[in-house]
């Protein structure tokens, strides 16, 4: 059929040049599976053929395939021969194109296993958790969403639990943003700095408490609440969060902070924003909610500023004594701000 097209595409003048280009393709692709010699040398063909025409999408399917073949190779890099295809097709807003190739990797990377198995053992130790960047970015598409569930259940079903999990929280928290967007003017947000924030499971408040995430990076979050949330309610969720962090230090009803600041060094900071709201939820791959009225690098820089276990409040926040002995229970340090 390949054969067929080119047959075609060169009868007439000028040559079409896409048919040729995916002509190529697919001849190359039908090698690859077959085994044959020359596959690479007909789908690099096809790649400058694509370039040439400017077709950006053509080009970065066919590295694709070139990574294929490239991660069976002796010289292979692993899963690092996948890095350009997909980095091009996410470039082009083509997130289902690149589950497909991601989900090829996955397949490459357990085949090639007996051919390299220490390179196969060291991906599997530090590199990234396939199974979970897939289903992250198969949620918009249902089919490739429960044909993946399926791989799962069959083969990993313990994968298969966590990332129900991770996706619940996730929804969870949206849901909290978007009832934010219709909140009242006001906002309480607080920043908190860590090491140990890393994980969804810490990130993302837990279904009991009130707070929402607002952003995050690696060791740094946002939570915010309504302003006229219960005082109480917020250092609750603090101290919730200090607890989970400092589980394995603490011994009996109470802890000294100042074990748990040699371990951990949560810093935490909170402030009041009057007119502050959240304005918009992000959509896949934003990160972090469209705020309006906060300066969330004030409050960020206060608790990078904090010293280890330190919690600095603002003066403007309602808050009380009650308040300050869960925080402490929490693992932490209250300071009010000047």
């Amino acid at each position: 059929l390949a054969g067929a097209a080119s047959a075609i595409a060169t009868s007439v003048e000028p040559p079409l040049g896409l048919w040729l280009a995916y002509a190529a393709r697919s001849l190359g692709r039908a090698e690859l599976e077959l085994g044959h010699p020359g596959a690479t040398a007909t789908l690099n063909l096809a790649r400058v053929r694509f370039q040439e025409l400017g077709n950006q999408l053509g080009e970065a399917l066919v590295r694709a395939d070139l990574a294929r073949a490239t991660s069976l190779a002796p010289a292979s890099l692993g899963l690092r021969d996948f890095y350009e295809p997909v980095f091009a097709l996410g470039t082009l807003g083509l997130s289902q194109r690149v589950v497909q190739v991601l989900t090829d990797a996955r397949a490459t990377e357990r085949a090639r296993r007996p051919i390299d198995p220490e390179l196969c053992d060291r991906e599997s130790r530090d590199g990234p958790d396939l199974d979970a960047v897939i289903a992250a970015l198969a949620q918009p598409y249902p089919s490739l969403s429960a044909q993946h569930e399926v791989e799962l259940i069959h083969g990993a079903d313990a994968s298969l639990a966590d990332i129900a999990a991770r996706r619940i929280a996730g929804q969870r928290n949206l849901g909290r943003m978007a009832a934010l967007c219709l909140a009242p003017r006001g906002l309480v947000v607080m920043a908190l700095a860590s090491p140990e924030l890393q994980a969804s499971s810490l990130v993302l408040p837990p279904k009991e408490a009130r707070a929402t995430m607002l952003g995050c990076l690696h060791g740094l979050v946002l939570w915010g609440w309504r302003e006229d949330e219960a005082p109480l309610v917020i250092a609750e969720d603090l101290a919730r969060l200090g607890r989970t962090l400092f589980a394995s230090h603490r011994t009996g009803a109470a802890f000294a902070a100042s074990d748990a600041t040699a371990r951990i060094g949560l810093r935490a900071a909170l402030q009041r924003f009057p007119r502050g709201r959240v304005v918009g939820v992000p959509f896949a791959g934003e990160g972090a909610a469209s705020l309006g009225d906060v300066d969330a690098s004030a409050v960020v820089l206060s608790a990078l500023g904090a010293g280890a276990s330190e919690f600095i409040r603002g003066a403007s926040v309602s808050w009380g004594e009650d308040c300050d002995a869960l925080v402490v229970a929490g693992g932490l340090v209250p300071i009010l701000s000047a």
